[in-house]
C-alpha cells in the first residue's frame, strides 16, 4: 500500500460548509509534486491509495467516506484524532493551474 501526503487543497470557500475541496495535492516548498481532483482522488482511495496529512509531524490518515445527510456524494477527511481540528481543512491552498505547465505535462507533476 502506497502513502501519500496530503499537503495542499483547493476549496475556494473555506467558510461554506457546502462548497466540496475540489483537488487536494503534495507540494515541497514552491513545487507542486502533483495534483488530483477530488473524483480522482477518491477513485484512487478505492484502487488502494492511502492518503495522509501532517499535523504536529505526526501522520493522520485521510479516509474515504460515501456519504451523508450533508454530502453530495463521497467526499475525503481525516480519521479523528485528539485535535479536533479538521485536518484536511486546515492545509494551505494549492497554487493555482499554471496554464502553460498544464497543456504540456497535465495536471500531475508539474511545478508552478
Amino acid at each position: 500500500m502506497t502513502m501519500i501526503e496530503i499537503t495542499h487543497i483547493t476549496k475556494p470557500d473555506r467558510h461554506d460548509i457546502h462548497d466540496r475541496i475540489r483537488e487536494v495535492g503534495g507540494m515541497v516548498g514552491s513545487t507542486v509534486l502533483w495534483r488530483l481532483s477530488l473524483d480522482d482522488a477518491i477513485a484512487a482511495t478505492r484502487l488502494g491509495e492511502q492518503f495522509f496529512v501532517r499535523r504536529g509531524g505526526v501522520q493522520v490518515l485521510v479516509e474515504r467516506v460515501e456519504g451523508g445527510l450533508l454530502s453530495n456524494g463521497p467526499y475525503l477527511r481525516t480519521v479523528p484524532d485528539f485535535t479536533g481540528i479538521n485536518n484536511l481543512l486546515s492545509l494551505p491552498e494549492l497554487p493555482a493551474v499554471n496554464r502553460l505547465a498544464q497543456a504540456l505535462y497535465g495536471n500531475r507533476g508539474f511545478g508552478q
